[in-house]
């Protein structure tokens, strides 16, 4: 594994490609733009090494303009039993992130089996089959438990205590349109469980601090749930997820974000704060062409998102690649911590001294 990734380095280095693009002037501040970090969900990086991004990844970032991280908080890794907690690698990279100087956005993710009847429905992947589809064969997929609201209330005092004054930005679940991230698929259920105990919860702390959400996906869905906060309120900053058709990315994201997305802020915002909080498209590690194109697309996707003033923050998904997985992924980094092409995109587009020459071709 290594091994590719000294190949893939070595291929950039050789590379005559005129990539990454330059563009004449910053396309924003390093505060506008930030990272995904979600890897305390995997078993190893590669060669037993732990899953965390660590100190180098998050200077790396840093280093690329990036100001923020988007960090997972996993409930099931950390508070495995009833009063019991392991702040051990959130602490790490918690602190490896604001020593890099960057601000963070932590989402609080899952549940514990304790914490559902006993049922691991709500556990990472548990109703995910390899193809990414919902598990439709597991009866608790299908039928899942109930999550212990005060369980989940005691859980969010508890993080939000721990990381007070270090972490600002909170968030509850991620993209809940898909039942393989909120198997119940009810969201009336979503609220009354996560959203609103999670924001009255977070308030209590202390009402300086910011809830985020609902970092959804789909367009209907965010409409949904913001159609349910009237008369309520569970997000202090509206969020969403760029995606929509990888074989068209960004025009097609960049679409969707316009027509789809914009007349769902407009009619529900009240003047909010909107963040893109994941986009990306994939590299394959050992083919430089797919880097190459990974590094143009995301390059696309930032300038764009740049010239739409109603976007005040974007996350790249995301920051280092699992080398046990496969090869092709939306990240910035190697394993190893050495920048894809992909990083150079992003410095030479935020930062001054990267700035030497434009598109050839128009951004949406």
């Amino acid at each position: 594994m290594l091994n590719e990734i000294v190949l893939a380095a070595a291929l950039y280095a050789s590379s005559t490609t005129t990539f990454p693009p330059r563009y004449p002037t910053p396309i924003g501040t390093p505060d506008q733009f930030g990272i995904n970090d979600d890897l305390n969900i995997c078993e190893t990086l590669w060669n037993g090494e732990p899953c965390s991004a660590g100190p180098e990844a998050m200077q790396t970032a840093r280093k690329a303009g990036l100001g923020w991280v988007r960090y997972m908080f996993y409930w099931n890794n950390t508070n495995p039993a009833q009063g019991v907690y392991d702040w051990t690698m959130p602490d790490k990279e918690i602190t490896d992130a604001i020593n890099a100087g960057m601000k963070v956005y932590a989402t609080v993710n899952w549940a514990p089996a304790w914490a559902s009847e006993g049922i691991p429905a709500y556990e990472p992947w548990h109703c995910m089959n390899p193809d990414t589809s919902f598990n439709t064969s597991l009866p608790e997929c299908v039928d899942p438990p109930s999550i212990d609201v005060e369980a989940f209330k005691t859980y969010v005092r508890e993080v939000t205590l721990r990381y007070k004054g270090r972490v600002q930005h909170w968030g509850f679940g991620n993209e809940a349109h898909n039942k393989v991230f909120w198997p119940s698929g009810d969201m009336d259920e979503l609220v009354n469980t996560l959203l609103l105990p999670g924001y009255t919860t977070v308030k209590e702390v202390d009402q300086a601090l910011s809830v985020v959400g609902p970092d959804e996906d789909d367009h209907n869905n965010l409409e949904v749930l913001l159609q349910k906060e009237q008369g309520k309120k569970f997000f202090d900053i509206i969020s969403f997820h760029a995606y929509n058709d990888q074989d068209n990315y960004p025009e097609a994201a960049l679409w969707q974000l316009d027509n789809q997305v914009k007349p769902v802020i407009d009619a529900y915002s009240n003047g909010r704060d909107v963040w893109i909080t994941e986009t990306g498209t994939a590299g394959d590690r050992n083919d430089q062409e797919s880097l190459e194109g990974q590094a143009e697309r995301i390059g696309k996707m930032l300038v764009g998102v740049s010239k739409r003033p109603w976007i005040k923050k974007t996350f790249v998904y995301r920051i280092k690649s699992v080398c046990v997985d496969a090869p092709k992924s939306l990240d910035i980094l190697f394993c190893d911590d050495t920048p894809r092409p992909v990083w150079y995109t992003i410095k030479r587009l935020i930062l001054p001294s990267y700035r030497e020459e434009v598109y050839e071709t128009p951004v949406p």
